[in-house]
């Protein structure tokens, strides 16, 4: 979910810096929390139990928290978890809702999407995003939701990743960004290939309905958006 904090970029105080520092801070402390997680569960836990366990952190829970009262250490993580899961949930709302936002802004989607209520906040673009998440939930199974999900967060990753090496070789004036990354364009080349490389993992079924999704949204633009907006896009000074 990396990507999600740059369509806040506009929301965050000094974003040059902020954002990159917050993304590095995160993978710093998300891999330390992950490491003693999973460390502890292998200490704790026998490895036919950890293998074939379906909830290894409840299981956990119940060594360390055993001194507690019946099942009073595995609800304590429960509800964690229920709050993890709030406070991720939420965290996406926030980050999705602000792509219909800014297409609602360019013309590529209904201005009514683009509306900022008394307080703030794009409660048209929320509306509508919760509205599609919750489609989603009810029309796909669990493995159908996280391939197709993973397929389009690899499309993302692979697309970002081009447009780095796009954006620079273009040499276009009004493009000098705060942060560069290092090790370019060998970090954005190394990108792009374990990108294509997980994709072909997801499974057939998945990749068929991102490519629905992906050429709906093309006609989307074609019929619609192209009517409305005009686009110059980088690459044509590249290749200028």
């Amino acid at each position: 979910g990396l990507t999600k904090i740059a369509s806040v970029s506009e929301e965050v105080i000094n974003p040059g810096r902020n954002i990159p520092l917050g993304m590095m801070l995160s993978i710093i402390s998300t891999t330390i929390i992950y490491v003693i997680g999973i460390g502890l569960m292998t200490l704790l836990l026998p490895p036919d139990v950890f293998q074939n366990s379906l909830t290894p952190v409840a299981d956990a829970s119940e060594v360390v928290l055993g001194f507690l009262p019946g099942q009073v250490g595995v609800i304590l993580i429960v509800l964690s978890a229920v709050a993890a899961f709030a406070s991720t949930g939420n965290a996406g709302i926030l980050a999705a809702s602000r792509y219909p936002l800014a297409m609602g802004r360019d013309g590529l989607l209904p201005r009514s999407l683009a509306k900022i209520s008394g307080r703030g906040t794009p409660l048209v673009a929320i509306l509508v995003t919760a509205v599609l998440m919750m489609v989603a939930i009810l029309a796909l199974d669990e493995s159908a939701i996280a391939k197709v999900a993973s397929a389009f967060q690899l499309i993302i990753f692979m697309l970002v990743n081009l447009a780095v090496i796009v954006m620079r070789e273009s040499k276009i004036e009004y493009y000098d960004p705060v942060y560069r990354t290092p090790l370019y364009p060998f970090m954005q080349m190394a990108g792009i290939i374990a990108s294509v490389f997980l994709l072909t993992y997801i499974g057939a079924d998945a990749l068929a309905l991102t490519m629905v999704v992906v050429t709906a949204s093309v006609l989307w633009y074609i019929y619609y958006g192209s009517k409305r907006v005009q686009r110059h896009g980088a690459i044509f000074h590249w290749l200028a």
